[in-house]
């Protein structure tokens, strides 16, 4: 890691050291410094390469180990063992019957067979305590793996007006209303709706984000989630899931349906009444059946107080222009990319902004020496080992 911070001073010493000498003349003094930041967008990379990977590797436990008594402690490291994946299905249940027949009252009843189903059967078990609603089902419009046409499968969604109200049930509503740290616009909007619900209302946020998956990042999620934008302290950085999909399955459709759940949900969140019906109108399903007990107010209401994303989300999901459309991006103005300065030659560079144009040969010749460098550092570090 020394090594390429090492490197980095030097390249961008190099830099600094070629913009200064003499030799750039003034019909040089032209670049575009989005073709620097391509450069030095590689040396971001190498550079943040060993921080990525010590970061993916720190797993915290879901839990304070020194708080647990042993039993419970010993069904938690296992059970965190078996969550991340660091053992099977099967080995686990096969320790959790041994540690049984040890007499730890803790696992008695994670005892179970040791067949294919072991693994389904223990996240059960696991779940079967949890405080958070069941799934809600929905059809959406996806794009099939297999046959890469666009249908409708069954998506599982955590609706957040029964989140919300889970939090109630086992929490504490003044906490939930909070608006300590809702920017002006959003606080504004929300005693709006205050206004014209007449009552307090809490705060909701939605946050859309694509998650990178698998153990070399080659695949993400488009997920979204929920947040409490007035929580301050330990609570400002929680986010609740919605629902998540493969990217490679999300389409226009796909956000279409998505959003028309959200649009359900969220309006009984205004309402402050548990559904009595699905989110299209139908009865209950089967899967519903702890839905339809739920009848009567939900002990609160709630408004939708901002929704943030990448720019991405905000144009697969809400339309908004790309960021590469001529007509331009920004909504606070009417500029358009040719009316950039130093894009176009109808306004070009400012005088006291120095570019220097760089060819396709300069950029290679700047990258390939970077590579060798680090190879170099890299063979001579091994050399170094294998004399010690």
């Amino acid at each position: 890691m020394q090594q390429h911070l090492l490197l980095g001073r030097l390249y961008v010493t190099s830099w600094v050291t070629y913009f200064g000498t003499a030799a750039v003349t003034a019909q040089r003094q032209t670049i575009m410094w989005f073709t620097l930041g391509r450069t030095l967008a590689l040396l971001s990379l190498i550079i943040c390469r060993h921080a990525v990977l010590a970061m993916l590797n720190k797993n915290k436990r879901p839990y304070d180990a020194e708080a647990l008594p042993p039993g419970q402690r010993l069904r938690g490291n296992v059970a965190d063992v078996f969550r991340n994946n660091l053992l099977s299905g099967s080995r686990t249940q096969e320790v959790f019957n041994d540690i049984a027949r040890c007499g730890v009252g803790e696992c008695k009843k994670l005892k179970g067979a040791q067949d294919s189903h072991a693994s389904r059967n223990l996240t059960r078990k696991f779940l079967k305590l949890a405080q958070w609603p069941e799934k809600y089902w929905a059809k959406c419009r996806v794009i099939n793996k297999k046959t890469h046409v666009v249908d409708e499968q069954w998506v599982a969604f955590l609706l957040p007006h029964e989140c919300i109200a889970k939090l109630v049930k086992y929490g504490d509503l003044e906490v939930l209303l909070k608006t300590t740290r809702l920017d002006p616009n959003t606080l504004a909007h929300l005693q709006y709706c205050e206004g014209e619900a007449g009552c307090r209302l809490v705060p909701i946020g939605l946050w859309g984000d694509g998650v990178p998956v698998n153990w070399d990042r080659s695949e993400s999620v488009d997920t979204l989630a929920m947040s409490l934008p007035g929580q301050d302290g330990e609570f400002k950085t929680l986010r609740l899931p919605i629902v998540g999909l493969s990217k490679k399955q999300v389409t226009e459709e796909t956000w279409y349906d998505i959003m028309s759940v959200v649009l359900w949900s969220l309006q009984q969140c205004a309402l402050g009444a548990y559904p009595t019906r699905r989110h299209n109108g139908t009865p209950w399903q089967d899967s519903d059946k702890g839905r339809a007990k739920l009848q009567g107010p939900m002990g609160f209401r709630g408004a939708l107080g901002e929704v943030r994303g990448d720019w991405d989300f905000m144009a697969a999901v809400y339309r908004f222009p790309r960021h590469n459309l001529l007509v331009g991006c920004c909504w606070k103005c009417h500029a358009t990319p040719n009316q950039v300065r130093g894009l176009s030659k109808e306004y070009p560079p400012k005088q006291e902004f120095v570019f220097i144009y760089l060819s396709h040969k300069s950029i290679i010749f700047l990258n390939r020496s970077l590579l060798l460098f680090i190879f170099s550092q890299q063979r001579i570090s091994s050399q170094k080992n294998i004399s010690s």
